[in-house]
């Protein structure tokens, strides 16, 4: 029997049914179309009002026709949504009742244009952002992840030919704004062929990986990767057309890992020696 609405049935009538649940996944329900509150909330809602006062980490994954879903948790540090509907991610960007994240992960969604910006906006606090495999996005919240002063970690990639380039990235370069990150993942941006100068400017950084750009020639100048001083790791995963922009020194000095995996060309380059 397949279940295509969270309702009634779920809760069990009861006001407030969960009031200790902390970790809550909906995995693979093909046919769910509707996951709604325990009861109607008023215009203006409490935490006493809610399904799930204390709920810490949602994951919901594999739910592609999901149109709608509650929008009150309080207490909700971690969001992870993964192939499923974009009218969701839509509805959480017009509620304003998301505020207290501190990751939040998209993936698979192929059909979102955008990311709202008021589910970056609302939240302050994050610390680790994670979009990726969305074929149809082409607005990126730019002046939204200047906010984000607490980002720590960004994961980014697979996106339109429209946002195949990243200068929508530069205000983690800003050190009153953006400087605190110090995980950055790029990952499957095909048509991409320079790294800018810019990263040289995230002087927190410590990881760095670049995965699936197997246009990509140049890596930022030697004079970018030497302000990179906390950086120890870099991954470089199947960029085939790598070249030989890599100087001697480049990386050596402030890097303690390096990989590089499926790109022949820089594995011939003298500037790196293969670790892996």
């Amino acid at each position: 029997m397949s279940v295509t609405c969270i309702g009634d049935d779920f809760y069990r009538c009861t006001k407030q049914p969960f009031p200790s649940l902390r970790i809550l996944e909906i995995i693979q329900l093909s046919d769910l179309e509707e996951w709604n509150e325990a009861l109607p909330l008023p215009p203006i809602s409490t935490s006493s009002q809610c399904s799930f006062p204390l709920l810490e980490e949602l994951t919901i994954l594999g739910c592609p026709r999901l149109k709608n879903m509650p929008t009150l948790f309080p207490n909700l540090r971690n969001l992870i949504i993964h192939d499923c509907n974009s009218t969701v991610v839509m509805m959480l960007g017009i509620t304003s009742k998301f505020t207290s994240l501190i990751s939040l992960k998209f993936q698979e969604f192929q059909t979102l244009t955008q990311i709202p910006p008021r589910l970056l906006s609302n939240n302050k606090l994050l610390q680790c952002l994670e979009i990726r495999e969305c074929p149809m996005l082409q607005l990126f919240p730019t002046e939204e992840l200047e906010g984000l002063t607490a980002l720590q970690e960004l994961t980014v990639g697979g996106f339109s030919e429209t946002l195949d380039c990243f200068p929508y990235l530069s205000p983690l370069a800003d050190e009153e704004k953006g400087g605190a990150n110090q995980e950055l993942h790029i990952d499957n941006f095909p048509n991409i062929v320079n790294l800018p100068d810019w990263l040289g400017n995230l002087h927190l950084l410590q990881d760095l990986e670049l995965f699936n750009c197997p246009k990509l020639i140049h890596l930022p100048s030697l004079e970018a990767f030497r302000q990179l001083t906390a950086l120890h790791k870099l991954d470089i995963y199947a960029c085939l057309e790598l070249g030989e922009r890599c100087a001697n020194d480049q990386g050596e000095e402030s890097t303690n890992y390096l990989m590089f995996r499926g790109s022949p060309s820089i594995m011939k380059s003298t500037s790196f020696k293969d670790t892996a």
